[in-house]
């Protein structure tokens, strides 16, 4: 639905206030150089978003109290990021399982491909296969796909390393943020 106008003008005003207290802080030049509202590394996002998304949440019960928001209405703007990272995650077309074992399983086709490269792809399934309950082997996810693993293009295996880093994100996220 749409949004009535009281709660759009409650999160103007929230995205406004915390970039006020981000200048303030010193970060000023980040928020000027960055206007997107989004996610960044570490699963830490632009306060800016949770700030419009709380407002959102509770604009008649944060104009009550003096504009400051509620701690329930920052819990559900954390569940929309979350839900948000799941909706992205569910229109790729291949899971981070699967990308990461293509890449652990893939030789790229530059013979002066680095071994540091694949290493890193393997530790990165190690830990992942421990936090996820993934398979012991990323030869058995690649057995279980369709299409040819054994080498990829320079091209596709930075397309799939690019989807890959964005899953971490997205993933991480889901996990590190609280409710």
């Amino acid at each position: 639905g749409a949004l009535d106008a009281q709660a759009l003008e409650a999160a103007r005003r929230a995205v406004a206030a915390t970039e006020r207290a981000v200048a303030d802080g010193g970060d000023g030049e980040i928020v000027d150089a960055e206007p997107r509202l989004k996610m960044v590394s570490n699963s830490q996002v632009d306060a800016r978003l949770v700030a419009a998304l709380a407002a959102l949440a509770g604009s008649t019960q944060s104009e009550a109290k003096g504009g400051r928001l509620a701690q329930s209405d920052i819990k559900h703007a954390y569940s929309c990021i979350i839900a948000r990272c799941q909706e992205m995650l569910d229109q790729m077309p291949t899971s981070l399982m699967e990308d990461v074992a293509l890449l652990v399983c893939s030789s790229p086709e530059d013979p002066k491909a680095d071994e540091p490269e694949e290493a890193h792809w393997f530790n990165i399934w190690e830990r992942c296969r421990d936090l996820y309950d993934w398979p012991k082997s990323p030869q058995e996810v690649v057995d279980g796909m369709s299409g040819n693993a054994s080498a990829m293009s320079y091209e596709l295996r930075t397309m799939v390393e690019f989807r890959a880093y964005k899953k971490m994100l997205l993933v991480s996220a889901q996990k590190d943020l609280v409710v």
